[in-house]
């Protein structure tokens, strides 16, 4: 996959949820999207990392490196996903549940679809324009 298409992926996403998420800022290699309950990071080898809550002035090598479970001030890291540019999906590879509710977010039933945090659909966000803008620039 060309950099040139994951740039291109990846700054449609940003674009789009930007006005669907407003607290959203961008580092260098990755994108941080601030959640109320959630932090979804969109990393540059086209994986997605998702923590329980927004972790302050990380950077991206500590963003790669963290274990699952592993903690910084008190985000956890829960959930891991690979994005395929060629199949249009969206799948888990990392998963760690440390509580009930995240444990009903974070099943296996469908790995391919990224858990809603049911008041707001930012994830199903992220997965469609992923799989959308993935299709139609193959």
């Amino acid at each position: 996959m060309s950099n040139k298409f994951v740039a291109t992926v990846f700054s449609t996403i940003t674009a789009v949820l930007s006005i669907a998420t407003p607290a959203l800022a961008q580092y260098p290699g990755y994108t941080k999207i601030d959640e109320t309950s959630y932090a979804i990071y969109l990393l540059k080898n086209d994986s997605i990392r998702i923590f329980n809550r927004r972790m302050h002035e990380v950077s991206y090598e500590q963003v790669t490196a963290m274990k699952p479970g592993q903690q910084k001030d008190s985000a956890y890291l829960i959930s891991t996903y690979k994005a395929s540019c060629v199949t249009g999906t969206i799948t888990m590879i990392e998963n760690t549940s440390y509580s009930a509710t995240h444990q009903r977010l974070l099943t296996d039933d469908n790995p391919t679809v990224l858990p809603d945090r049911g008041d707001n659909d930012s994830f199903a966000v992220v997965r469609d324009m992923i799989c959308k803008n993935s299709a139609s620039s193959l």
